[in-house]
């Protein structure tokens, strides 16, 4: 049997992370909104749950410095991808992620070290969202799409006029240059890109290190994991950090 890689990741989440694991809502600030429910979403949080969350039983001190969110989820929507905490579901599956606040920002964000405990898909954006502390860019589980400059416009291009419409697929022909040849929308992708729209370019989180029986990997924080710190709020000048 082949022991598993222990992975650690970084992060960079919305709001002072706590050191600590809160003992009421002035460790964390005031109440916090619920987090936006994904449109895929079986479930929404009610305005007391969001006030609750921090102290709710999911999140206790473990090991000297670090956190552990133990909160079950599941996925809400198979054909998009989509996955949501769903503590006492009865389709929903055990998740664990330990966390521990390595620095705070000026800006207001966070960077913070995550040890996923489980394997269950996005478990550590989902567990951050839960807490009140989502990766700050992550759009898909309650941060701000185009954070920091994140973002790029995809511009939608223009039509090119399907070259011959007439007759039925011919024996020479491919799929794709059929449907080229008879729909212009095809031709040029405009049902993947139907206007102008915005990508987040990248979250903020990180493969930061692997390790197992007798090895490790490292590799160096990204550039996002770097700014001015939170005691240097006041010489800040512009109050957001830009990458």
């Amino acid at each position: 049997v082949v022991a598993a890689a222990a992975e650690t990741y970084l992060a960079r989440v919305a709001g002072r992370f706590p050191a600590d694991a809160p003992k009421d809502r002035e460790a964390t600030g005031p109440p916090a909104a619920a987090p936006p429910p994904c449109k895929k979403s079986k479930t929404t949080e009610s305005a007391a749950a969001a006030a609750s969350r921090a102290n709710d039983g999911f999140w206790r001190k473990i090991d000297g410095a670090w956190l552990e969110c133990d909160c079950a989820t599941r996925t809400a929507s198979h054909r998009d991808g989509v996955c949501e905490c769903a503590p006492g579901a009865a389709d929903s599956k055990p998740a664990r992620t330990r966390f521990k606040l390595l620095r705070r920002l000026a800006d207001g964000t966070s960077i913070v070290e995550c040890a996923p405990r489980t394997g269950r898909t996005h478990q550590i954006r989902l567990h951050l969202q839960w807490l009140g502390h989502p990766i700050a860019n992550d759009p898909c589980y309650g941060g701000v799409l185009g954070f920091a400059g994140t973002s790029w416009r995809d511009e939608a291009p223009p039509p090119t006029p399907a070259s011959d419409r007439a007759g039925p697929r011919r024996s020479d022909e491919t799929l794709e240059a059929f449907v080229a040849r008879k729909c212009e929308r095809c031709a040029t992708n405009l049902d993947a890109a139907a206007g102008a729209q915005e990508h987040a370019t990248c979250i903020f989180l990180h493969a930061l290190r692997y390790a197992g029986p007798g090895w490790s990997f490292e590799t160096r924080e990204p550039d996002w994991a770097r700014g001015p710190p939170e005691e240097e709020r006041a010489s800040w000048r512009d109050g957001c950090l830009c990458m």
